[in-house]
């Protein structure tokens, strides 16, 4: 990419690798272009741009957030960061 920054909503064709991977390459979500995605660092930033994507957009304000057990200490903070009760 010659040093430069993607946009974003990260490369094009990595997102489109990844839905799919995630959907397969069949899915009628990915062949209708239904399915987004944005691509985000690490795990730890996925998660918190994911919570606070779904803390702003998900209609259900007063949802929890289930981590399992055991988890990273990192996952509850982050939840609770971005609004949600764990």
């Amino acid at each position: 990419m010659d040093h430069e920054y993607s946009g974003i909503d990260g490369i094009p064709s990595y997102r489109q690798k990844c839905l799919e991977l995630a959907y397969g390459a069949d899915s009628e979500v990915v062949k209708s272009n239904r399915a987004v995605g944005c691509q985000s660092i690490s795990g730890t930033g996925s998660l918190r741009v994911g919570m606070e994507f779904l803390k702003a957009w998900y209609p259900k304000k007063n949802a929890k957030i289930y981590v399992p057990d055991p988890t990273w200490p990192t996952h509850k903070n982050i939840a609770e960061k971005a609004g949600f009760e764990v």
